[in-house]
């Protein structure tokens, strides 16, 4: 039985026993070893009869040793020798006990504390006062690497072995300070002063009260407090399940608090492995195109890493289905792990209407992320440009979660959209800008091609290791060659383009140039809303409409040609007259 085993039975049974002292517990395990074995059944026990059944027992040795006593032929051992009574007990689990040996574990049996509370000596460091203060500081000493309080998300992080995780309800911070409770009883058992250890004991005794835990956590947390942004602030930073991975320098080392990962991949790292059914699948699903299949493995390979230096996204369109596209995503997702994040397309949707209060739940969960893949869009969504614009740059995020407070982020992330249906996109300058990478997927896979087993095979242990590989070398390649887009790709993102301009395709359809021609802009709207109902397409804002018109023609305030001077100046659009005024006028 450990130190920290008995201790705890100790604390169950003085309660359950009403042991009020900690010579009578002392007394009944050297009168009787029955009471030690009495003890661990009740610690153990999860029904009422057999606790009953043990306190028993335990009474009963303690009545012989009460008796023993009486009888002056057993003395009470002090506090002070409690530990040294306990070892000369006839009972052999016990003959290796000492103070030093109990240390609270920190993250609850995994890794144990740093340091003993011997060399906090918290009974006389002026640091760890008698007070809430003190207490509130030997908390947060003690487990400064296992447990920090995060003010924006008004909750503590505890370190699990590889990751730090948000600690709901804070119910572990609440188990590591009851730990800490029966330390630092087991510490004031030996402190040599007799008055020093009593008063040390009556004080340490407090924390066996859970509203008196509670202080304690309150105080700890403001000692030393983490941001959000202090997390996985390192983009090359890979956390993989067997170690932490640096992804320029492919150095692998083990995990470590203070790296400050707060997220976890879904792969072991393991240099050798190869995924051989992966490359085959990519060689399929790019139809042997070397050049495509390349750039897929740079963009995944990219996703890999928190650095956002392309400010890009990618779509993988296949109209059809059955191109192994969701099956692409599905496995890198799973790799990713917790990098690894879907969202609802309505989060990079243009809103008609929007509650700038409501909590931003949908982009907050996104902080931290390095992939987020949004899965088969509604072929009438229209993108955000200027929320898409903002997710794939470098420009902070202001975000809060539901009944928490706002923090800020920069994205880390890279946005993958597998979807049968193109968004509409309403601001070409995504497509100026290189935002938009599209990468077709036109493969189909018949009944008697299709792989049932392929995700299963791709989702072992094993396959992920050789897929991480594959990223890795996409990784390399991206650094030495960037991002430069094959044919297929480049023309499959102009012809994207094209049909993403509106306004364009409005002019070159509608409108006929002419010299001596004009066109009031609310005339030009008028046709343009028409068309765009004819064309199952997005109808941006007048304002949104003629700032777009401007790259076509000449907009100007004027008076109509041929009115006098007691006419009113309109806006019109110059050069251009309406292509068919039958048509035109039946659009407005």
């Amino acid at each position: 039985m450990t130190s920290e085993e008995l201790f705890e039975a100790y604390l169950k049974q003085r309660t359950a026993a009403n042991v009020l002292s900690m010579d009578s517990f002392a007394l009944a395990f050297c009168a009787h070893n029955e009471a030690l074995q009495a003890a661990r059944e009740i610690m153990l026990a999860d029904r009422a009869g057999e606790l009953g059944k043990s306190m028993d027992e335990f009474n009963e040795a303690r009545g012989k040793a009460v008796e023993l006593r009486r009888a002056g032929r057993l003395k009470a051992p002090s506090d002070r020798k409690l530990l040294e009574s306990l070892r000369k007990a006839d009972t052999p689990q016990l003959s290796s006990i000492s103070a030093q040996d109990f240390a609270p574990l920190a993250d609850g049996g995994k890794t144990a504390a740093p340091v003993t509370l011997a060399a906090l000596s918290p009974d006389t460091n002026n640091r760890y006062s008698w007070t809430d203060i003190g207490n509130g500081n030997l908390f947060a000493d003690w487990y400064k690497d296992t447990a920090r309080y995060v003010p924006e998300r008004k909750q503590w992080f505890v370190y699990d072995g590889r990751a730090w995780r948000p600690d709901a309800g804070g119910l572990r911070v609440m188990e590591m300070c009851k730990k800490l409770a029966d330390a630092l009883n087991l510490y004031a058992l030996s402190i040599e002063d007799e008055r020093q250890r009593s008063a040390y004991l009556k004080h340490v005794l407090k924390w066996q009260a859970r509203h008196y835990r509670e202080t304690v956590l309150k105080d700890a947390a403001g000692v030393y407090p983490v941001r959000v942004t202090d997390f996985d602030a390192d983009p090359w930073q890979f956390n993989c399940r067997n170690g932490t991975l640096n992804l320029r320098t492919r150095e692998f080392k083990p995990h470590s608090p203070h790296d400050f990962l707060s997220l976890c991949a879904g792969v072991n790292y393991d240099p050798s492995a190869r995924c051989e059914r992966w490359e085959r699948f990519i060689e399929e699903i790019m139809q042997g195109d070397t050049d495509r299949a390349a750039f897929l493995q740079k963009a995944l390979g990219y996703a890999l890493t928190g650095d956002t230096e392309y400010e890009c996204f990618f779509i993988l369109y296949g109209p059809t289905s059955r191109n192994g596209k969701g099956t692409c995503m599905e496995t890198f997702r799973r790799l990713m792990g917790e990098y690894g994040r879907t969202a609802k397309p309505d989060t990079i949707a243009m809103q008609r209407s929007a509650n700038k209060g409501m909590p931003s739940e949908d982009v907050a969960r996104l902080a931290g992320a390095r992939f987020v893949n949004i899965s088969e869009p509604d072929k009438k969504l229209v993108l955000s440009a200027a929320l898409v614009k903002t997710l794939t740059g470098n420009d902070t995020i202001t975000a809060r979660f539901l009944h928490e407070n706002s923090f800020e982020f920069l994205p880390r992330f890279k946005l993958f959209v597998n979807t049968n249906h193109l968004p509409q996109v309403t601001d070409v300058t995504l497509f100026s800008s290189g935002r938009v990478k599209l990468i077709p997927f036109d493969r189909h896979f018949t009944d008697a091609e299709r792989d049932t087993g392929l995700k299963a095979a791709l989702a072992r242990p094993a396959s992920l290791s050789g897929i991480l590989n594959w990223c890795l070398d996409g990784l390399w390649l991206l650094g030495e060659v960037g991002f430069g887009m094959p044919q297929a790709i480049q023309d499959a993102t102009d012809e994207y383009r094209q049909r993403s301009d509106k306004v364009g395709r409005f002019v070159a359809e509608c409108l006929e140039p002419d010299p001596a021609g004009e066109i009031t802009t609310t005339d030009a709207y008028n046709a343009y809303t028409a068309w765009c109902r004819q064309n199952g397409q997005y109808a941006e804002s007048m304002a949104n409409f003629k700032a777009e018109l401007a790259a076509y023609a000449e907009i100007k305030r004027k008076r109509p040609a041929g009115s006098g001077r007691e006419s009113n100046p309109q806006v019109f659009v110059l050069g251009y007259k309406l292509r068919c005024v039958r048509t035109c006028a039946a659009f407005s």
